[in-house]
């Protein structure tokens, strides 16, 4: 269906609102795919930042609201180095320590532990984090892991037969799905809102992620990262809680700061639209930043993010808004768009009045 007729039905009330719509709605800007060599490395202190976290292999906090480009810089990063970026890490309320390295299936174990016929082991109830598969990959396949006292068959299960009594594996025996690409040795991982989890939790890992290596307790084995080669850890905070001391010193911090409105101009230009239509200098992205700063230096409670600008300026163009289009008060086509960037019944009244 046509972008003008999407436009009809966002802003025509209750008639647009039929399954045509739903035929009609496109991906997300979130979930489109973008060049991550456009990421603008400007900002020399973060580019410093970046440099001195690898440089002393320590991990590199970045703190900042959403939007202001935390993943992406991460992506990018990757991108510039031409080292594989592991899926993120996605943080929540319940995440363990040990949580970012490994989980073992409790669940799936007790279920086999009924079931005379199978033959797992207990490698097949483990599950690597991006975390976890950096640092074997750092290790290389042809690293020596001692075993400890658990037989091969109770590791291993139907797959041990080629292992004998052996002691001790390379880790391409033991984790042979993480070695399945060309390449391997240093990656760059994620760690997505690691503020999200229980204060604890930083403080539990504190020589893992110091040393860049870890126990898997239920295989009585231990897993070393190669200091030569030491994984490339940056880890995302939107500061909805401090980090422990013992942690922070173990880290490099970097805040980012609201960009600058020329920047905001060139990231909603990239984000919000798709296949290259709008500019930095267009009125509707001028307008929209500029709108978007009044509102964060008027309003009293929750201030709009720059993730908040691009969604707001992406649906005005889904609503047909032209790039010589400009968004203010006056406009009464983007006044129904404004509780995209207010979030709270306070802010909406005020900007009413």
């Amino acid at each position: 269906m046509a972008q003008t007729a999407l436009a009809k039905m966002l802003t025509s009330g209750v008639e647009g609102l039929s399954k045509d719509l739903i035929r009609a709605l496109p991906v997300a800007w979130r979930h489109r795919p973008r060049e991550h060599e456009g990421y603008d490395f400007d900002d020399d202190r973060l580019v410093t930042a970046a440099k001195a976290a690898m440089l002393l292999s320590q991990p590199l906090i970045l703190a900042g609201e959403p939007g202001v480009g935390k993943t992406s810089f991460a992506r990018a990063l990757a991108a510039r180095l031409d080292l594989p970026f592991l899926p993120p890490i996605h943080v929540k309320s319940t995440t363990s320590g040990m949580d970012l390295f490994y989980s073992f299936n409790e669940v799936a174990r007790f279920r086999d532990a009924s079931n005379p016929n199978s033959n797992a082991g207990l490698i097949d109830y483990i599950e690597l984090s991006s975390l976890g598969k950096s640092i074997v990959l750092s290790a290389g396949p042809s690293a020596l892991v001692h075993l400890g006292p658990q037989s091969t068959d109770t590791l291993f299960g139907v797959n041990a037969h080629p292992f004998g009594d052996a002691r001790e594996l390379p880790l391409e025996d033991i984790f042979p799905s993480v070695f399945s690409a060309e390449d391997h040795g240093r990656s760059i991982v994620l760690v997505d809102e690691l503020d999200k989890a229980p204060r604890d939790a930083p403080n539990d890992v504190l020589a893992e992620f110091e040393d860049m290596c870890f126990d898997i307790s239920e295989l009585g084995i231990t897993l070393q990262a190669n200091p030569e080669r030491f994984p490339v850890v940056l880890i995302t905070s939107n500061s909805e809680r401090s980090f422990p001391d013992a942690f922070l010193r173990r880290s490099v911090f970097h805040w980012i700061d609201t960009p600058t409105d020329e920047r905001l101009c060139r990231i909603i230009a990239s984000a919000a639209a798709a296949n290259g239509t709008l500019a930095p200098s267009d009125p509707l992205i001028r307008s929209a930043v500029a709108y978007f700063t009044l509102i964060r230096n008027t309003i009293e409670n929750k201030k709009p993010s720059t993730a908040e600008l691009i969604s707001y300026v992406s649906a005005l163009v889904a609503a047909g808004f032209k790039p010589t289009d400009e968004v203010s008060d006056a406009n009464p086509k983007a006044r129904p768009f404004k509780g995209i960037l207010m979030k709270t019944r306070v802010d909406l009244e005020a900007d009413e009045s």
